[in-house]
């Protein structure tokens, strides 16, 4: 964040000349040379708050179509225009952040690619030095419970989960790899990097792997997780069977009429998931309302409340 710290914007559609001034050095920019040419195009220089941004500027005769050419005193040259100068400087101090622009705004071009209200959001984002925002949901893969107190690190920056298994990051714009990890369970790794843009909020799931242990010997047959819940057309269903055996997994509503199979099969001990499918083409879709998902085996019957959504 920029701390409070004064902003500054500088163009040519203050309709001042800072030629020599003190002001315009303060920008982070020197005056070069009065202009008389049309700028042509504006294209961003690579590594700036200008990148991958083309601007066609207006072909006018207006004085303030040919505007002064200026240099980057501290900082980066953020757009240069066809004939090779310096339109828009990019300064980011240790106080204050400015961009410095000798064009007008009202003379650039939307094209299909670019638009004038992203290049403004652009600057708004460089300017107020706006983070992005990681949030993460970390829970137990098996059970589907949150995990408080996992570390998640992106990249350099790391936070804390809560009670919820949410944990937020607060980190300037760019691209990041994942990681996870808990004092009870294997680090996460995710292999990809992701990217975060200025004032961007960037959700990931996060599943957790419980270490190795004998908690499992003492748990019961059981639905472990139904996510989401409620749902509309897909659920996944977790459950756990401490022995092998016959398992049954249904649907049932608040009559206690079975509406939907999922399971009824031999089932190994372990961790297991199904997933419900309320669009197939070889049963009636079930209407919105509560339900009951029911686990029977032969030593045990769990029930979890469902409910569907149109």
């Amino acid at each position: 964040m920029n701390g409070g710290h004064p902003i500054y914007i500088e163009g040519s559609d203050l309709g001042y000349s800072h030629q020599g001034t003190a002001f315009l050095t303060s920008l982070g920019c020197i005056f070069i040379s009065n202009d008389t040419q049309n700028i042509g195009t504006m294209t961003g220089v690579s590594g700036t708050v200008g990148e991958d941004y083309i601007f066609p500027f207006t072909q006018n005769t207006d004085a303030n179509y040919s505007v002064d050419e200026i240099g980057a005193l501290l900082k980066h040259i953020a757009f240069t225009s066809d004939n090779g100068y310096s339109r828009t400087i990019a300064y980011a101090g240790a106080n204050y952040s400015t961009i410095a622009s000798t064009p007008i705004l009202g003379g650039l071009e939307d094209t299909d690619m670019n638009s004038k209200a992203d290049l403004v959001a652009t600057y708004l984002g460089y300017l107020l030095k706006i983070d992005g925002v990681f949030r993460g949901v970390v829970t137990d893969i098996n059970t589907g419970d949150p995990v408080q107190g996992a570390t998640v690190n992106v990249g350099v920056y790391s936070g804390i989960t809560n009670a919820y298994g949410l944990c937020a990051v607060e980190v300037p714009p760019g691209s990041y790899t994942i990681s996870c990890s808990h004092p009870n369970y294997a680090t996460y790794t995710y292999h990809c990097e992701i990217i975060i843009e200025y004032n961007d909020t960037y959700w990931m799931d996060i599943p957790l792997t419980p270490d190795v242990s004998n908690d499992d010997i003492e748990q019961q047959d059981r639905i472990t997780h139904i996510y989401p819940n409620p749902c509309t057309s897909q659920a996944a269903i977790k459950y756990f069977m401490k022995s092998s055996g016959n398992v049954e997994i249904g649907v049932y509503n608040i009559k206690g009429q079975k509406v939907s199979s999922l399971v009824n099969e031999y089932i190994e001990p372990g961790y297991h998931e199904v997933t419900f499918n309320n669009f197939t083409e070889h049963a009636p879709r079930i209407s919105s309302g509560i339900y009951f998902m029911k686990l029977e085996t032969e030593h045990t019957s769990h029930i979890e409340k469902f409910i569907i959504l149109e």
